[in-house]
């Protein structure tokens, strides 16, 4: 923590450098969050219809929603299914696209990318498609396994 923030805390009554504390956090987390995940925000029709032909594999699977982001962490893909969350890696030799595929109630599905989308593009991002959507079907599998995994 800084100097400031700590001799602001240090002055500070007990409840009010909980509540500093706390809202400190928040705009850190809901701040720094909403802007990495500004980035993304586009909708494409031209990728949706792209991925439209395996959206009633991916709802049978019980995934809700598929969020990539640029390949800098371990476990970039975060796959949100009806049994909780999952992530795993980029797949070798497939470069990095952000987007996010979104599955409606109605087995439809919607697809956002980044702002630096252009149609030259198209083709990375069905390589990533290619490559995550089969990944995504399995994790939601293993997901749902652990889920309905009876406990003792």
């Amino acid at each position: 923590m800084s100097k400031l923030l700590l001799k602001y805390l240090n002055g500070a009554p007990r409840m009010r450098a909980y509540t500093s504390t706390t809202a400190l956090c928040a705009f850190l987390v809901l701040g720094f969050g909403s802007a990495a995940s500004a980035a993304v925000e586009t909708y494409e029709p031209g990728l949706s219809k792209l991925v439209a032909p395996q959206a009633a594999q991916l709802k049978a699977a019980g995934i809700k929603s598929i969020l990539t982001r640029t390949g800098k962490h371990r476990r970039d893909i975060q796959l949100q299914t009806q049994w909780g969350p999952a992530y795993f890696p980029w797949p070798k030799n497939v470069t990095p696209a952000l987007f996010e595929i979104y599955i409606a109630n109605n087995g439809t599905a919607e697809v956002y990318t980044d702002e630096n989308y252009k149609d030259s593009t198209q083709a990375r991002y069905v390589a990533a498609f290619n490559a995550i959507i089969p990944e995504a079907v399995r994790q939601a599998q293993l997901t749902r396994a652990a889920a309905e995994k009876p406990r003792h």
